[in-house]
């Protein structure tokens, strides 16, 4: 953290977007030190158990691994069940940035309870100024992304087949999801299916 806290600004706050781990890692240091848990320990008593998730979390155990695909050979051996981000393994597989694991029933879970205002299953998990202020597009005049979205970046374009129009919501935000790191039941990133596709269209071609 000393070390992320001398690298200087490359423009001023509100000024720019740039795409990067360092906000976030330093974002969840600072929930460590504000909660006084982990990060890991922190979001499965503050979201995770709230919203009733099953199978996510970070750095799972053997009971988890058979569920999960592996992503990349990586220091000598695939890796499965851990963390594809170097900077996230390096930090012992819990970081702000990546190195959470779950399944698309968990995430739907979550979206969900965005979608509502903050409210899962007549819960109140998240305040809806919470929710509304995730939404809210950066002030920055690209207005590409939002707090933890990615709205409408060249980040995001590689989905836009898929959610032509993104995500809408009651706040009248079209979210893309974007998350390219490992998952139970992992599914292929859209990138990958289009170079697949291409490549059965030169199989099929005369």
């Amino acid at each position: 953290m000393r070390a992320l806290a001398k690298l200087p600004f490359d423009y001023s706050p509100g000024s720019g977007t740039q795409y990067s781990d360092v906000g976030f890692i330093i974002l969840g240091e600072v929930v460590a030190r504000v909660s006084g848990l982990p990060l890991d320990r922190y979001l499965e008593r503050a979201v995770f158990k709230p919203l009733g998730l099953k199978d996510t979390t970070f750095n799972p155990g053997p009971a988890l691994r058979a569920r999960i695909a592996p992503t990349e050979w990586a220091n000598g051996h695939m890796l499965l069940g851990e963390v594809h981000d170097p900077r996230a393994r390096a930090l012992g597989g819990v970081a702000g940035h990546a190195g959470m694991f779950s399944t698309a029933g968990d995430v739907g879970r979550l979206c969900r309870m965005l979608v509502d205002g903050g409210t899962l299953d007549g819960r109140q998990v998240f305040k809806p100024a919470t929710v509304k202020m995730m939404g809210a597009r950066t002030t920055d005049g690209s207005g590409s992304r939002a707090l933890g979205w990615d709205v409408s970046s060249v980040f995001a374009r590689s989905m836009m087949p898929f959610f032509p129009t993104g995500v809408d919501d009651p706040h009248g935000v079209h979210r893309h999801l974007r998350d390219d790191r490992p998952c139970l039941g992992s599914v292929p990133r859209a990138a990958d299916q289009s170079r697949a596709s291409q490549r059965r269209r030169r199989r099929e071609d005369p």
